[in-house]
């Protein structure tokens, strides 16, 4: 009888998990006009940290002539790159690495590698994938204003090019 309830517990226990929303599901959004000249894809994991950082540099950008679109980072795998200027990824990764489907997918295409910024909230300081502009660190509240500062930065060089 202890074992059923065991059992049922860890069931019920996966189950309200499982279904469970995310902190924080980035909706679909966007600043300017689509028909402009630059355009930015953010693709963001659910957090108030990541959510802070896009919000930031959204905000850099509302006055520029440059289309920004944010959409869920597991939703980037149906993205054609040709479309974008600059992609920023922020994405956590378990145990210092990037998810292996994530990796794969930012890797099969060398030449839109220039193309991308990645923040890594792994833990680590200088969790990077080998050719690809990243910044890693940890997702603490005070280093919202120094990524976002970095990732406009880099954003800026690759606009300009």
């Amino acid at each position: 009888m202890l074992l059923l309830f065991l059992i049922g517990g860890a069931i019920s226990f996966g189950l309200w998990y499982y279904l469970s929303p995310p902190e924080f599901s980035p909706k679909t959004t966007q600043i300017n006009d689509i028909t402009t000249k630059q355009r930015i894809l953010i693709a963001s994991e659910g957090s108030k940290f990541k959510k802070a950082i896009a919000d930031s540099i959204r905000g850099f950008y509302k006055e520029k002539n440059i289309f920004i679109k944010e959409i869920d980072v597991y939703s980037m795998f149906t993205v054609n790159f040709d479309n974008w200027d600059a992609v920023i990824i922020l994405n956590s990764w378990e145990y210092w690495n990037p998810p292996k489907n994530f990796k794969n997918y930012v890797k099969k295409d060398p030449e839109h590698q220039h193309k991308f910024v990645i923040l890594s909230t792994s833990g680590g300081y200088n969790e990077k994938l080998k050719n690809i502009d990243a910044i890693s660190g940890e997702s603490i509240w005070t280093n919202v204003s120094e990524y976002s500062t970095k990732i406009i930065q880099r954003l800026e060089e690759i606009l300009k090019s």
